[in-house]
């Protein structure tokens, strides 16, 4: 057991002989916090445990912060990664010194609420999402593969999305491929490939036919 004043705080120092950059394990009996630290009497904190809130505190020179764990690392709580708003904060996956690092980036905007998550890979930006609120932004670097339907929620929905057999993309102002105003744009190996349908429900009401190099308005009027 070590113990302290109120004006001198129980502390082990750790240093060589005519050194005082001492390493330090310091408890503060007011407000119950712990440090660990470098340089002469705790000046720089390494790790904190501070009662006050109930977490721990890692931190090195600016730029350069690093915790290391030899196994894996559980919370019950939720993980916050804080920078100024003139930094990115980030999560990296792998070596900070290897091009191929995957990376979750959020870049600060100007102004609150404006801010760019990214996906990196091989520290390329693949992905970002950007905006406020009613004026979102997703923008990705490559293709985008879809195996299932891609569906827009607003007051009346609108959705793009494949056939059961992968042979014909529907663009459709609404939830399903036979609903609503829609074109039938059929792949090359589709039954009828490479013939566009617009339609009205399940309904042609006009109809391009590839191989014929035919318009079919299905007996509907042509109005000028």
């Amino acid at each position: 057991t070590i113990l302290g004043t109120a004006v001198s705080n129980p502390t082990f120092a750790f240093s060589v002989a005519g050194s005082i950059n001492a390493a330090t394990i310091q408890y503060l009996g007011t407000p119950n916090d712990l440090y660990i630290s470098t340089g002469y009497a705790g000046a720089t904190q390494v790790f904190r445990s501070d009662a006050a809130v109930t977490n721990l505190t890692l931190s090195g020179a600016s730029g350069s912060e690093l915790a290391t764990f030899a196994g894996d690392v559980g919370t019950s709580g939720d993980i916050t990664v804080t920078s100024s708003p003139s930094a990115s904060g980030r999560l990296v996956f792998g070596n900070s010194n290897d091009a191929n690092e995957g990376q979750i980036i959020y870049a600060h905007g100007a102004t609150a609420n404006t801010g760019t998550l990214q996906l990196a890979a091989d520290s390329v930006i693949q992905a970002s999402f950007t905006g406020s609120s009613g004026s979102e932004l997703a923008t990705f670097a490559g293709d985008v593969t879809l195996d299932q339907y891609l569906t827009f929620s607003a007051a009346a929905s609108c959705s793009m999305l494949m056939d059961s057999n992968g042979q014909a993309l529907f663009i459709a102002a609404g939830v399903a491929g036979n609903t609503g105003a829609n074109i039938r744009l059929n792949g090359s190996s589709a039954t009828n490939p490479n013939d566009m349908q617009f339609r009205a429900s399940s309904t042609n009401t006009l109809y391009y036919d590839h191989s014929a190099t035919t318009w079919n308005f299905q007996a509907n009027d042509i109005v000028t």
